[in-house]
């Protein structure tokens, strides 16, 4: 194995050990700070997988979540299945059963009754630490790059915990764009794993390409800021997951009722 060492502000170390084989693969780590480095430990992803009636589409996204590489961290997995008693619900959560999860600890979450996408996936998740659970939410229609988790861990470590407490917020050296401010960060809401191709604001939804409005060429591949989020998979972060759900609450309590 390699060992990839960061050094703490109270002299302890990180060890980070990981196969010789995949060294080519932690080029990333290295373009972390130091200080992010030393925090490789606290942030931690849960998946959450919301599921109806497609089988074979759960199937895959299942197992392009086994091919992804986690670096020896613990990711916890829970499903949550839509209400249903069709052969399409039986096989799916036949599925679920069947499916092992050795990453972390698997869980399955059945609705006892139908509410539709958006309840779903809103009910899918609560962090129990404000802090530092984060949880990516996946519906069953996707499948992710074995690379999904390096870039979400990366973007965490180098966005969320590169607060330097000697050269005050981020050193000003690590930022959001152009603004190396903390409050800048603090406006991030999370990491879009999808570079959107629809705009879903606009009528008829026409073809976007963000990356290539940069120009191309070098930028054609680089992150940026959008103030709109993507719903093709999403890292949330807790703080703004937990205002989002207040504030769809008194909206989709009154669907339900309604329904």
């Amino acid at each position: 194995t390699a060992t990839a060492t960061a050094t703490s502000a109270t002299a302890a170390t990180v060890l980070c050990a990981q196969p010789v084989q995949l060294l080519e693969d932690l080029g990333w780590l290295w373009r972390l700070p130091t200080v992010s480095q030393r925090q490789w430990g606290r942030p931690r992803i849960r998946v959450q997988v919301v599921a109806n009636n497609r089988g074979a589409s759960l199937e895959r996204l299942l197992s392009s979540l086994l091919a992804a590489e986690y670096w020896g961290d613990t990711v916890d997995l829970t499903m949550v299945l839509e209400s249903g008693t069709s052969p399409a619900h039986q096989q799916v959560l036949q599925l679920a059963h069947m499916f092992a999860w050795p990453f972390g600890s698997k869980a399955i979450r059945r609705r006892v009754a139908p509410g539709g996408p958006v309840a779903a996936v809103l009910e899918s998740w609560y962090p129990a630490d404000p802090h530092h659970e984060y949880a990516v939410i996946l519906e069953d229609d996707i499948s992710v790059s074995p690379h999904w988790y390096s870039f979400a861990k990366f973007a965490l470590l180098r966005y969320r915990y590169a607060a330097d407490p000697e050269g005050g917020a981020f050193g000003g050296k690590v930022g959001c764009g152009r603004d190396t401010t903390a409050q800048a960060c603090a406006r991030l809401m999370g990491i879009s794993l999808y570079s959107p191709r629809i705009n879903e604001l606009v009528a008829g939804y026409p073809t976007v390409n963000y990356n290539m409005a940069f120009g191309g060429g070098d930028y054609a591949h680089v992150p940026y800021l959008s103030p709109v989020p993507c719903s093709w998979g999403f890292v949330f972060f807790p703080e703004h997951w937990r205002a989002l759900v207040q504030f769809a609450q008194p909206s989709v309590a009154g669907a339900a009722t309604a329904a």
